[in-house]
């Protein structure tokens, strides 16, 4: 490790790691909304299936209960595993700073040419993070949008060939 580098560590480790650590407390009250959603879904759920039957409106709810537990309990795994992920590049990151600064503070410090790849390794991954986050979150709701709106694009053509020949079919005043 050389002093410029063990410098340039020392001086990027710090902006990186603020900016991975004010997206992870952001992400706390999605992650606290995702379980609250998911909490009311499997309530419900719990208390449609204590029951011996269901009616008709009842049965539609719960099969709407158990696609919404679903779909939150996805969320709050993908945003769970994402800030797992977050928290070990700041903690990996943290490490690369401590030894970068402890490399520069000791005076007989050698070349230490295991740190600096630690180092040079962590602050790659730490940018890739904070570059891999955002994407993220753009594609999370597009794929999403999709999911929901690609069965009926794909129905359309055949929606629309019913009513043609519906239209084509229907007496003529």
């Amino acid at each position: 490790m050389s002093g410029d580098f063990a410098g340039a560590v020392a001086q990027i480790a710090p902006v990186v790691l603020l900016v991975i650590v004010v997206e992870i407390a952001a992400n706390r009250d999605r992650m606290v909304n995702g379980f609250r959603e998911a909490g009311r879904s499997a309530a419900l759920i719990r208390s449609m299936a204590r029951r011996e039957s269901l009616t008709p409106a009842q049965a539609t709810r719960a099969r709407r209960a158990v696609i919404d537990h679903r779909r939150h309990m996805r969320t709050v795994c993908a945003l769970l595993l994402y800030l797992a992920i977050s928290a070990a590049v700041a903690v990996t990151l943290l490490d690369a700073e401590w030894r970068a600064i402890g490399w520069l503070a000791d005076p007989d410090a050698g070349p230490a040419p295991d740190d600096a790849r630690f180092c040079a390794r962590v602050i790659t991954l730490a940018f890739f993070r904070i570059v891999v986050g955002p994407l993220f979150a753009l594609l999370q709701p597009m794929v999403e949008g999709l999911v929901r709106t690609a069965p009926g694009a794909f129905s359309a053509p055949k929606l629309q060939r019913l009513l043609d020949r519906e239209q084509n079919e229907a007496p003529r005043s």
